[in-house]
């Protein structure tokens, strides 16, 4: 649990969706997240300067669990990742970190990729994201996610686009939060061993820091372009 004031959002969050008189437009969004399991303390070891301390953890879903290999991309989205209110000087570091945030909304956050070849991880990090300066670019990193080492994975996309596609159609009409630096975290199975179900893929929504809920019943667009733009992409793709 990150410390004030996002762990306490997050938390809340996650507690408003435990709820037991909840919509059905918050039932769907359900359907997108990681099963939460409350949170958990564990004791940490002191250091010189304080006593022992107590740290408190989120118990969730390990998405990756079901997938031998999981190749993993985390796709951050939102034309703005600074809630309302944020100071004027968060709001513009910010914009200057990856200025195609505002344009495109959303930036990939880092990926890595199960090579068959060399049956290792390949890695790409933030650094590599925020590299990623034009439409172009980011267009053949979202192909070198699906590039195993051996071929492009286009047999996953009216898989991975279908599901991108029910995400699309709550943001497209959600009014019960203001949501802001939420993830997409896509998986696909790495592996190509015998046995191992190749066409499992996996779409979440992680990352709730920064989501409150909404103060007025109002559609909510800061999400939806990167969604939309998001799915626009693996959708040419898969007509390459």
């Amino acid at each position: 649990v990150q410390p004030f004031p996002k762990g306490s959002r997050e938390l809340n969050f996650y507690n408003f969706l435990q709820g037991s008189s909840l919509t059905p437009e918050v039932l769907e969004l359900k359907k997108f997240l990681p099963q939460f399991y409350g949170t958990h303390n564990i004791p940490q070891k002191p250091q010189k300067t304080t006593g022992p301390t107590i740290s408190e953890y989120f118990r969730l879903e390990d998405c990756a669990h079901p997938f031998k290999k999981p190749s993993i991309l985390d796709l951050k989205i939102g034309k703005k990742v600074c809630e309302e209110g944020s100071e004027e000087n968060k709001v513009i570091r910010s914009k200057e970190k990856y200025p195609m945030q505002e344009s495109i909304g959303f930036r990939i956050v880092g990926m890595r990729v199960y090579k068959t070849l060399s049956e290792e991880f390949k890695y790409f990090n933030r650094s590599y994201g925020m590299a990623l300066l034009d439409q172009d670019s980011v267009h053949q990193a979202l192909i070198d996610f699906l590039d195993n080492g051996t071929e492009i994975r286009y047999d996953l996309l009216p898989a991975i686009i279908e599901k991108i596609s029910d995400i699309k159609e709550w943001f497209a009409s959600q009014t019960t939060f203001k949501l802001f630096a939420t993830s997409i975290l896509l998986i696909y199975e790495g592996s190509q061993a015998p046995g191992v179900d190749t066409s499992k893929v996996d779409v979440r929504l992680v990352d709730f820091a920064h989501t409150t809920l909404a103060t007025e019943e109002e559609f909510d667009p800061n999400c939806l372009c990167g969604v939309e733009n998001i799915l626009d992409h693996f959708t040419q793709i898969l007509r390459q």
